[in-house]
């Protein structure tokens, strides 16, 4: 059984994508976790095979342990980086995957992050030390 979660997952285009590459290889369980009930409300609609769950992923508690999470472009919007971080490495199965993608140079950081409500930008040496807080210091 392969669980997969999206957090972040907008209208769930990643999630079909899995779902039509993966189907009929691995018995697929796919998440979709987004504040925008919208976007939720479309997924159950258009692709009832995902499950999703509304909600702040700094706040909601994610019950299942998952083989692979992808939060993209998700970490920049939210205060407590180190928390959510935390979360999601908890919500791992063991040898499972993180896949996680943040805007990068903080120098960079302008009136059009402020906008899009991003806290900040990161360097690979930030990213490190959330992940040796968080025991991914293996990456």
């Amino acid at each position: 059984k392969l669980r997969f979660i999206d957090v972040g997952c907008g209208t769930g285009i990643l999630l079909r994508d899995v779902y039509l590459t993966l189907k009929g290889q691995y018995d697929l369980e796919l998440y979709g976790v987004d504040v925008n009930k919208r976007f939720l409300k479309h997924i159950n609609r258009a692709l009832p095979f995902i499950k999703t769950i509304h909600g702040d992923i700094s706040i909601i508690n994610i019950k299942n342990k998952f083989n692979i999470i992808t939060c993209l472009d998700v970490l920049e919007h939210i205060l407590s980086d180190l928390e959510v971080i935390n979360k999601l490495y908890n919500s791992l199965e063991k040898g499972g995957f993180l896949l996680l993608t943040v805007p990068a140079f903080p120098s960079l950081y302008s009136y059009h992050d402020r906008i899009l409500g991003h806290y900040r930008r990161y360097t690979k040496k930030s990213l490190l030390k959330l992940f040796i807080k968080t025991n991914l210091s293996h990456f």
